[in-house]
């Protein structure tokens, strides 16, 4: 099995996925932040599934776009993992593990994050094969702009930066906003995700791998502050 970790977004989920199932998955959407949590999900998550970290054959994890601060705490936990049980990691993009939720739908998915500052994170795919291909790679971009760029043409907007933008999307000739229930990046399918690119060689370097933010974060710690 491989354990997807996702904390990218205000929600949080862990799971347990084998080839062809999710054997375990945990959600939580509970106003904790991911650090409070993560560990005691994974725990729990193990225990159902009578198995430890020792078992896994590999960790993925969402490495952004997405919370300066959930981005951090996910793929440390997923480092801290692989290095204790000498594990490989496989880096997803949350926008991929999103617009997976969506799969084998005829219609291009845009996978929108609310990037704040009037601006979203977004990546266009294509899910016909049942895993997104990428199309457009994923960038930081005004919200009015992308819905020109895809005016008229037949588009699934999923994620929260859909939902921030909603008035402006269902606005938008051929543009469709997804349902509540498959608007939130899950760990099944960054799992899903990890397999795929885990079975082409893709893992990542542990020493080098560094969160995709795609723009600088808003907050930074003054370089005085740390001498």
């Amino acid at each position: 099995m491989i354990l997807g970790i996702d904390t990218s977004t205000q929600v949080g989920s862990v799971a347990l996925v084998a080839h062809g199932r999710v054997a375990v998955s945990r959600y939580f959407d509970i106003g904790l932040q991911h650090s409070q949590q993560l560990f005691a999900e994974i725990e729990h998550a193990c225990s159902m599934a009578d198995c430890s970290i020792a078992d896994l054959v590999a960790i993925g994890v969402t490495t952004g776009p997405g919370s300066f601060t959930g981005v951090r705490i996910g793929l440390a936990a997923a480092k801290g993992l692989c290095l204790v049980d000498d594990k490989p990691l496989v880096a997803v993009s949350t926008l991929a593990a999103l617009a997976a939720g969506l799969p084998c739908v005829s219609e291009p998915v845009c996978a929108l994050l609310d990037a704040r500052k009037e601006q979203v994170y977004a990546g266009l795919y294509d899910n016909t094969g049942g895993l997104p291909v990428e199309l457009v790679a994923p960038r930081a971009i005004d919200p009015r702009a992308l819905v020109a760029e895809r005016a008229g043409q037949r588009t699934l907007y999923i994620g929260d930066g859909a939902d921030a933008y909603s008035a402006l999307i269902e606005a938008t000739p051929g543009a469709r906003r997804v349902p509540f229930h498959c608007a939130r990046p899950h760990a099944a399918a960054v799992g899903a995700l990890a397999w795929e690119l885990f079975e082409r060689g893709k893992v990542a370097d542990l020493d080098a791998i560094e969160p995709d933010y795609l723009r600088a974060p808003d907050a930074t710690i003054s370089a005085k502050k740390l001498l």
